[in-house]
């Protein structure tokens, strides 16, 4: 994991999605989230990758606590600042590759918005996702859909590629690659892997429960949200 590609992009980050979420993010991301969430009152949630902490800031209203954690010390500065005035909202830095400066079956729901696809592996996400849970908490995910890396190459092998992923290749080919993001500013690292990794990791700690996509152009999948359900502590 390159947890440098996002301290050197924070700023950029931060202006563009701001305290309340870019058109992506408002749109497609947390509407999902939030349906999966159904209601928060007075409920642990953990936000694994926060940000700049736009979204941890949205359930603070409602949560009993909010923890707020990532793996850039850039972000979490902001995520600092963005959030100061909400007393409920804890930000923690750690590598979510590692364990998570988290209690043990302390959390109600663990959020991971659109953190997997930037991580190397998704073993220790979902063994500390269910370390951290209370036995029948619910892990919410949101992706990059990896159909719409499918897509994308369809449309390659027909002569129309796409300029934002610099590099492409194989739907079952699990490889690093590069993309163009950040409102088209920046060129970040990613981890293409197929569907399947994203069901198999989980299942394990987990019985999963709901799937939902959205799509911005009525065509492409864009956005993967999935929810499960701890089935053990």
């Amino acid at each position: 994991m390159n947890s440098n590609q996002w301290d050197t992009y924070s700023k950029l980050y931060n202006d563009g999605i701001g305290t309340e979420g870019d058109k992506l993010h408002k749109n497609f991301i947390d509407p999902l989230i939030f349906q999966f969430m159904s209601d928060y009152r007075n409920k642990v949630v953990a936000d694994v990758g926060c940000g700049n902490g736009y979204f941890a800031r949205k359930i603070a209203i409602r949560a009993k606590k909010v923890f707020g954690l990532d793996y850039s010390a850039e972000l979490v500065k902001l995520t600092k600042t963005n959030t100061s005035e909400l007393t409920n909202i804890e930000i923690l830095f750690g590598d979510v590759l590692k364990r998570w400066p988290i209690r043990s079956n302390s959390c109600d729901i663990v959020i991971s918005n659109m953190l997997l696809q930037y991580l190397s592996s998704l073993t220790n996400f979902a063994k500390e996702a269910a370390r951290i849970l209370k036995k029948k908490g619910i892990l919410i995910i949101t992706i990059d859909s990896p159909l719409h890396s499918l897509f994308v190459r369809a449309q390659e092998l027909l002569g129309k590629k796409d300029k934002k992923l610099i590099q492409s290749g194989s739907y079952f080919k699990r490889e690093k690659r590069l993309k163009k993001t950040l409102w088209d500013k920046a060129t970040i690292e990613y981890y293409h892997r197929p569907l399947m990794d994203y069901f198999n990791a989980f299942t394990d700690y987990f019985i999963f429960e709901h799937m939902d996509e959205n799509t911005e152009d009525g065509e492409m999948p864009r956005i993967l949200g999935l929810k499960w359900c701890k089935i053990k502590n």
